[in-house]
């Protein structure tokens, strides 16, 4: 029997395999270059404002950079989390059917010309469930106009970046250098959040712990 009669199943299943390693090797690649999942956590401590009597609160220094059409921007903003509360509807959405909207509150500071929209959450349940932003959500019958930028006011947004162009365009009105958001997340009723994950640029990240 000829070399090639022997090993000819080899030799039909080798560009599976060569595709096989290319794949996970550009999976790799992906992962290390261009990553898709929070894995380097940003540090969370405990402070209190001053004069506060409402006890301490989660302070994360989120500072990152990522490039668009070319340039570089960077990132450098204080989150605080203030809690969690359920909800009825938020921003013209409500809960889709057998879910519960939560609202999460966050406290920001950067400076007016730090780009801050954008941001993304993930809230975990205490068997570790992971829930995402937007999900479970319908229009309400009472929606009016609403805002698709998270983590800034409406309306002062500051600076926000067109990522098909690169271009940045001011809001409206000028950002404060302090402000309050609300993002919202639908959980299953009957299920209550036990930490959540801030994020901008991946692969950091700044988890926040429900009391």
């Amino acid at each position: 029997m000829s070399w090639w009669k022997r090993n000819g199943i080899w030799l039909l299943l080798l560009p599976v395999a060569v595709a096989a390693a290319g794949f996970a090797a550009s999976h790799r690649f992906l992962e290390i270059y261009w990553p898709s999942q929070p894995t380097s956590p940003v540090e969370v401590t405990a402070s209190r404002s001053p004069g506060s009597t409402d006890g301490k609160k989660q302070v994360a220094h989120y500072v990152s950079a990522f490039t668009n059409s070319g340039k570089e921007y960077e990132r450098d903003i204080t989150v605080s989390f203030v809690g969690a509360r359920p909800l009825t509807e938020w921003n013209g959405m409500v809960a889709a059917e057998g879910t519960q909207l939560w609202g999460f509150d966050f406290a920001f500071e950067a400076d007016p010309q730090v780009i801050a929209s954008g941001c993304n959450l993930f809230v975990f349940d205490a068997e570790g469930t992971k829930y995402f932003q937007h999900a479970a959500q319908v229009v309400s019958e009472n929606a009016g106009a609403f805002t698709v930028a998270d983590c800034v006011p409406p309306g002062a947004e500051g600076p926000m970046l067109d990522f098909f162009t690169g271009d940045v365009q001011d809001s409206l009105q000028p950002r404060p250098r302090t402000w309050e958001s609300t993002l919202a997340v639908a959980l299953p009723r009957g299920v209550e959040p036990a930490s959540v994950q801030l994020f901008w640029d991946l692969p950091a990240y700044a988890e926040f712990s429900l009391p």
